[in-house]
C-alpha cells in the first residue's frame, strides 16, 4: 500500500523535472575575422517565453551577460575583438526560471592574439595589393595599412553593435601600429622582410627577369594579431626595351607612309581638277 501511495508523488516529481528541463541550443559557432564576430547557434522547437543568455568571460575582466530575442538566434560581438586578451563563451535556453546546460559542452575560447592558447584564432586579412613591374628587374607593390584598412571598414559597418568596437582606439594617420611583414616572390626561398607605419606601405623589390610573372605572397602581424594574403598578387614583366623600340618605329614609318600617300591624294585631285576644260556650251562667244 505505501508503495502505491508513492507512486502519484513520483508521477508528480517526474512531471515537474520534464517540465523543468530546457533543450540546450545546437550548433553553436563563432565566426570572427577582420574584427567582425558573429557567433550563432540552431534551436529546435522554440517554446513561448524561451530567450537566450550569452555569456563571455574575458581573460583579463568581469564576466559579460548578453541576452538574444529567440528569432534573432546570433550575436553580434565585435567589440570583442582586443589582441591583448582572450574570451570564453557559453549560450543557455531560459524559459521562465529554467535554464538549459551551457552550449557548447567545452563553450568556447577564441582570440586575436596570433600566440594565444585558445581553440580559436582570429586574424586579418591583407588589404589588397596593387603590384607593378618597374625597370631593371624590380617589382613595386602598394597596399593601405591594415590596421588603417580595417577600422575603416568596420566604422563603415551600417551596424551599430559593430561600431561599439573600441571607438576610442580608431586609428588616426598620425598613430598606426607598426605592420611587420615577410614578402616571398614566387618560388624564391629567401623572404624579404620589412615594416611599415604609413598610411600607405609600398617598397620596390628585386625579381627575376626570366619569370614569366611576379607574383607576391604577403603575410605578417600588428598588434599581435596575424594578417595573411587572401590571393597571390602578380605583375606581369615589362617587355624588353629592343621590343618596344621596334614597335615605335613600325607605329612611326606607318604614320608617315598614311600621311605622304594623303599628300599624293590631294596633289592628284588638284592638278587633274585645273586641267580639265569647261563644255563649249558655257564658253562665252
Amino acid at each position: 500500500m505505501e508503495l502505491v501511495s508513492c507512486y502519484p508523488l513520483f508521477l508528480l516529481g517526474l512531471l515537474s523535472v520534464s517540465l523543468a528541463y530546457v533543450e540546450p541550443p545546437t550548433n553553436v559557432t563563432l565566426r570572427c575575422h577582420n574584427l567582425h564576430n558573429i557567433l550563432e547557434w540552431d534551436y529546435g522547437i522554440l517554446l513561448p517565453d524561451i530567450r537566450f543568455k550569452v555569456t563571455i568571460q574575458p581573460y583579463s575582466g568581469s564576466l559579460l551577460v548578453f541576452w538574444v530575442e529567440p528569432q534573432e538566434l546570433q550575436l553580434d560581438i565585435s567589440s570583442l575583438s582586443d589582441s591583448g586578451n582572450s574570451y570564453y563563451l557559453e549560450v543557455i535556453a531560459v524559459v521562465g526560471e529554467n535554464e538549459s546546460e551551457p552550449a557548447p559542452r567545452k563553450g568556447i575560447t577564441f582570440s586575436y592574439f596570433q600566440d594565444s592558447l585558445t581553440r580559436q584564432k582570429c586574424s586579418l586579412d591583407l588589404p589588397p595589393v596593387n603590384v607593378t613591374t618597374e625597370p631593371y628587374d624590380h617589382v613595386q607593390y602598394r597596399f593601405i595599412h591594415p590596421w588603417l584598412w580595417h577600422h575603416q571598414t568596420l566604422s563603415d559597418n551600417p551596424n551599430p553593435k559593430s561600431r561599439q568596437k573600441k571607438s576610442n582606439d580608431a586609428p588616426t594617420k598620425n598613430q598606426l601600429p607598426q605592420f611587420s611583414y615577410a614578402v616571398l616572390v614566387g618560388s624564391q626561398k629567401k623572404q624579404h622582410y620589412y615594416s611599415c607605419v604609413k598610411p600607405v606601405c609600398e617598397k620596390k623589390i628585386p625579381v627575376d627577369n626570366a619569370q614569366e610573372k611576379h607574383c607576391l605572397n604577403i603575410t605578417g602581424e600588428v598588434d599581435r594579431m596575424a594578417v595573411k594574403s587572401t590571393q597571390l598578387y602578380c605583375a606581369m614583366p615589362l617587355m624588353p626595351p629592343e621590343e618596344n623600340s621596334y614597335i615605335i618605329y613600325i607605329v612611326i614609318i606607318m604614320l608617315i607612309l598614311t600621311t605622304t600617300l594623303l599628300v599624293i591624294v590631294l596633289v592628284y585631285k588638284k592638278k587633274t581638277r585645273a586641267s580639265t576644260p569647261f563644255p563649249t556650251s558655257m564658253v562665252c562667244s
